[in-house]
């Protein structure tokens, strides 16, 4: 007005920070493992990480835009004891939350052998077979003293068989044995040992050609 004062205001509006927000923040799978489902509502652009060095999650994306989207979590089975978890980390803009992958292992461990002790190896080797009995992923181990013993495979899932590979033994006198062992569990471990045995390796004589005197020395 006329010999007043002349105020001006002026205004700001601020950017508010990404909206985020998720179904779910834990989630669990039983030892069968199986698919559930994420649903992330964001009004901008996400991101998913946490899944480096985990092989037993896969999600169907990791990133993606504003609105709705649903993300579906697959968890493979598990064949141990143990339970696993992942954390997940979902950020969109300033915002972020974490989210938990769950899963149990298997109730109990079942482990057996066919035999835990091998027929005997002749000294000039061979390879014998060894059923494995078990309900979960199993691994066999052989003493670093006894490399003349290769197994194949020495890893399995379930039932199985491991081939058991000797070589030839050097020596012509003296027997060898060794024992490797075969394990599955984590919390709760089961193992099997089977004793290997093998012979000597038989002498190898090789005969002396015969003497041819000098026909001249025998008059």
């Amino acid at each position: 007005t006329k010999g007043g004062l002349e105020q001006r205001i002026s205004l700001r509006q601020m950017k508010s920070d990404a909206a985020l927000s998720v179904n779910k923040e834990e989630f669990s799978f039983s030892n069968t493992g199986g698919t559930q489902s994420l649903v992330i509502s964001s009004n901008s652009n996400w991101t998913i990480e946490g899944l480096a060095g985990i092989s037993w999650l896969e999600l169907g994306q990791t990133n993606g835009g504003s609105g709705t989207t649903e993300v579906p979590i697959r968890v493979k089975e598990a064949y141990d004891d143990a339970s696993r978890n992942a954390q997940l980390l979902i950020t969109a803009g300033g915002s972020n939350i974490s989210v938990t992958v769950s899963q149990s292992g298997l109730s109990s461990i079942s482990l057996s052998v066919s035999a835990t002790e091998l027929p005997k190896f002749a000294g000039d080797g061979g390879a014998k077979t060894l059923t494995v009995t078990c309900n979960a992923a199993w691994y066999a181990y052989v003493p670093s003293s006894a490399s003349w013993i290769q197994l194949e495979p020495a890893f399995g899932i379930g039932n199985g068989e491991i081939r058991v590979v000797c070589g030839g033994n050097p020596s012509i006198r003296d027997e060898r044995q060794a024992t490797f062992i075969v394990t599955a569990g984590t919390k709760t471990v089961q193992q099997c040992d089977i004793l290997v045995k093998q012979e000597p390796s038989e002498e190898v004589i090789i005969p002396e050609e015969p003497h041819n005197p000098d026909p001249h020395l025998s008059r």
